[in-house]
């Protein structure tokens, strides 16, 4: 009788013979992730990858197949991205990792490794199933060779554990860092303004943009403050290969209105001034002593006549135009005076 310890290899040999069996060698037996390195056992201690029982040999055999885990090394390509990074080795399921990504791209995060050889020639990809989760160390197809219901396969994590990729001993991968936009948001404080098509994301593929402007009833918009400076700014644009949150803040000035005033006749009436949106403002009006305040027009409207006119809540230009009329006693009082001064020439 033979019997054999494949500690998990599969072999097709002999399990008995005779004296007068041909002289014959052990099939070396083979195991997925390993290198089978000899037998041991009824041929001894010494590990042998050719061992035969020869015509003529007589009792019970058996024979312990001995392995060791394949290596392979993995290199790392930046995809686009900056960076060196060290190849890592790695042994069947040895617990050994990818190396942790070191490679950067401005814009983007990172977003695993895809994996591929070249085997006689024929670059390979590593598939996962349609769920994109890793299969076997089988699973490397040419691209657009692959079965259906699989697709590439990316690891998810930063240093994943790569231990069973592959079952061939010295076999050189490249794992390709993928990448994925970041998308960031642009705030506004608008300062009781209002704004309209604005962006609030962009990435760092977005075509350069202006910040539209916003607009505030009675105030002028003065610019933008904030990402782009303290100084406002009113075209503000974020140009294509911008990266980072960003954030604005509107400055408005409150518009500035006249208000003008003018007369006729004998009196006074407060000088034109300027009035802030919003602000009140009094005109004062005195007629001359002997005068009346005889026809007082707002914006060209004629209006009952006051001492005093108030603008409230100013949200335009204004005009204010007062006329004086002598009284008619003070008419007779300067008509006497007249009359006087010609009896004294006489």
């Amino acid at each position: 009788m033979i019997t054999y310890n494949l500690d998990g290899g599969t072999a097709n040999n002999k399990t008995s013979y005779n004296i007068e069996t041909a002289t014959f060698t052990l099939s070396n037996p083979t195991k997925n992730g390993y290198v089978f390195v000899g037998w041991t056992g009824s041929n001894g201690t010494t590990k042998q990858t050719n061992v035969s029982i020869a015509k003529g040999s007589t009792g019970n055999k058996s024979y312990t197949a001995n392995w060791t885990p394949i290596k392979w090394t993995v290199k790392y390509d930046a995809n686009g991205g900056t960076g060196t990074m060290s190849d890592s080795s790695h042994t069947y399921e040895g617990g050994t990792h990818f190396n942790k990504n070191a490679f950067s791209k401005k814009g983007y995060s990172f977003d695993g490794w895809m994996l591929s050889r070249v085997v006689n020639g024929k670059t390979q990809w590593a598939y996962g199933n349609s769920d994109g989760d890793w299969i076997d160390a089988t699973s490397w197809y040419e691209l657009g060779k692959n079965p259906s219901g699989t697709r590439l396969y990316k690891t998810y994590e930063d240093e994943q554990i790569c231990q069973r990729d592959t079952y061939i001993n010295g076999d050189v991968q490249t794992a390709h860092a993928q990448w994925k936009k970041v998308t960031y948001t642009i705030s506004y404080t608008l300062n009781g303004g209002s704004i309209s098509r604005q962006k609030t994301t962009y990435d760092v593929e977005t075509a350069t943009f202006t910040l539209p402007q916003p607009a505030k009833k009675g105030y002028t918009f003065v610019g933008w403050t904030g990402s782009n400076g303290t100084t406002p700014q009113k075209t503000v644009s974020i140009a294509k290969g911008s990266t980072g949150n960003k954030s604005y803040t509107a400055v408005f000035e409150k518009i500035i209105y006249t208000i003008t005033t003018s007369k006729a006749g004998s009196g006074a009436i407060s000088n034109s001034c300027i009035v802030s949106y919003a602000n009140d403002n009094s005109i004062f009006i005195t007629p001359a002593q002997g005068y009346v305040t005889s026809s007082l027009k707002i914006d060209g409207v004629s209006v009952n006549p006051v001492n005093k006119y108030n603008f409230l809540d100013v949200n335009q230009n204004h005009k204010i135009e007062v006329t004086f009329t002598i009284t008619q006693n003070k008419k007779m009082e300067l008509m006497q005076k007249e009359y006087s001064w010609i009896d004294l020439k006489l």
